[in-house]
């Protein structure tokens, strides 16, 4: 089914391709082995830009202007990587695993230059650290350990301990789906059971390092298989929102439910396939979506559904003036077949064999898509684009989103192209278009990203360029205005 899509995707008509014009712009020369992860932390703070060698890293914080204001070294224990980073106040949390079979590191960042300090935590135990979230002196990590996945906890400044956050009447192995920064205060955790039949999923919140169990979502009787969650709170009560599956063993998602949870449990469930939203297929181009929907009344004239089975990301729920915001990404792993000659020993004689592997080759976004849901749990509108056929070796969140007074943008870098897409009241004001990340002196532009940087977007690569000092390769960081 997702073949067939992508093929249909390829035919949608390619727009012209513009320059970005571009507000600001930095370069930092890139030299072999470094890695650099640019953090926007909204205006007017500016950028703070982590660039990593081998023991040492260098911070550097920009203005508004993306010029650097100041930096400093920071050592850094040996293989040490990045994982993750969250802002709390002032200060940029960032999450290192220390390749170290037990140790947690957590770098303190103030926002404008100051002080950074570093703390090495003991997990406990044998952990891989993969989240954190960070409220006042709370420090949550949410790591996966050889049997299950937890959640430490930690004091910022304090001591060097964590303990874990659990819930002794849950089940041992559980799934984490989300771990956010609750708006009241603490975090806010979705896990679920192992199970792939009849899902339960737990909403639970966490303060000062106790864990409060809030609600259980789980499929009734006559209702598809509830494959993830997570929540808002509403004057009316508490409103879920997330993916279903089509059958009841399956994990692909065949669309989204929405339900109301009350003081007395939940109130109701709405449920809303894919198939039946209108704009979530218009990535398509106009005889792709003619052909689909063709297929989709096949089925539907049988009594039957469409399945799909997508694998979703989906984004943090934003909050919006006429509801809530979901934004997902569509992805597939890509294989590659390979063709390899060995020589191997049979019975003492070496003989040589062509050997066909099938090998993974990354994972591609498909399509991105936005859909506005009430209160009531109605769908107001649904808008999706194609996203390309670029490959990523990890799975993560590539398109950025911005929201405002006057509507909704969407923006996703992919090599040197900067495609985005703008809808207002619900409508397409600014249909998909693709610009292109480059002026006279950039020969090739790639391993570029963007992210909402207040009023405007942050847009962040690679490049080769050319000029007086020949050609060289440059991380360069760029202000994009609407």
């Amino acid at each position: 089914m997702l073949a067939l899509l992508m093929s249909l995707a390829l035919a949608a008509p390619v727009h012209q391709l513009d320059e970005v014009f571009t507000g600001a712009r930095a370069e930092v020369p890139l030299e072999r082995g470094t890695w650099l992860v640019p953090m926007a932390v909204a205006e007017p703070d500016g950028v703070v830009l982590l660039k990593g060698g081998a023991e040492v890293a260098e911070i550097t914080w920009y203005d508004a202007a993306l010029e650097p204001v100041d930096a400093t070294l920071l050592e850094l224990p040996r293989s040490a990587q990045l994982v993750d980073w969250h802002r709390d106040g002032d200060a940029l949390f960032l999450l290192f695993d220390a390749r170290g079979p037990r140790e947690v590191l957590v770098v303190e960042v103030p926002v404008r230059p100051g002080r950074v300090g570093l703390q090495l935590f003991d997990g406990g135990g044998r952990v891989v650290p993969r989240q954190i979230v960070v409220d006042g002196t709370d420090v949550y990590v949410r790591a996966l350990t050889p049997s299950s996945s937890v959640i430490l906890l930690g004091e910022a400044g304090g001591g060097a301990s964590m303990r874990t956050v659990g819930d002794p009447d849950l089940p041992r192995r559980l799934g984490f789906q989300r771990m956010v920064a609750s708006g009241a205060g603490g975090i806010d955790v979705v896990v679920h059971d192992a199970r792939r039949r009849r899902r339960t999923s737990w909403l639970m919140h966490a303060e000062s390092g106790l864990l409060e169990r809030l609600e259980s979502v789980s499929p009734q009787e006559d209702e598809p298989n509830l494959i993830s969650a997570q929540w808002v709170e509403q004057p009316g009560g508490r409103l879920v929102i997330g993916t279903y599956a089509a059958g009841a063993r399956s994990l692909g998602a065949q669309g989204l439910y929405v339900a109301r949870f009350g003081d007395q449990g939940r109130e109701w469930l709405k449920t809303t396939s894919f198939t039946e939203m209108p704009g979530f297929f218009s990535y398509l181009s106009d005889r792709g979506q003619e052909r689909f929907e063709r297929k989709a009344e096949r089925k539907r004239a049988s009594g039957q559904e469409l399945r799909v089975g997508y694998q979703l990301i989906t984004h943090d729920l934003i909050e919006h003036p006429q509801g809530v915001l979901l934004v997902g990404e569509a992805i597939e792993p890509v294989y590659r077949t390979e063709t390899v000659t060995e020589t191997v020993t049979v019975n003492g004689r070496m003989q040589t064999r062509t050997v066909t592997r099938r090998v993974f080759a990354g994972w591609q976004h498909t399509h991105a898509f936005a859909t506005l849901i009430s209160e009531q749990g109605e769908l107001t509108w649904t808008h999706s684009f194609e996203m390309g056929e670029q490959l990523y070796p990890t799975v993560s969140e590539r398109v950025a989103v911005g929201v405002d007074d006057q509507g909704v943008t969407l923006r996703f870098a992919s090599g040197a192209r900067l495609i985005s897409k703008r809808i207002a009241d619900g409508d397409v004001v600014q249909e998909r278009e693709e610009e292109r990340i480059v002026d006279e002196d950039v020969l090739r532009a790639w391993a570029t990203g963007a992210a909402p940087w207040g009023d405007a977007f942050l847009l962040w690569g690679r490049e080769r360029v050319a000029g007086e000092q020949g050609r060289r390769k440059v991380f360069f960081l760029a202000r994009v205005e609407d």
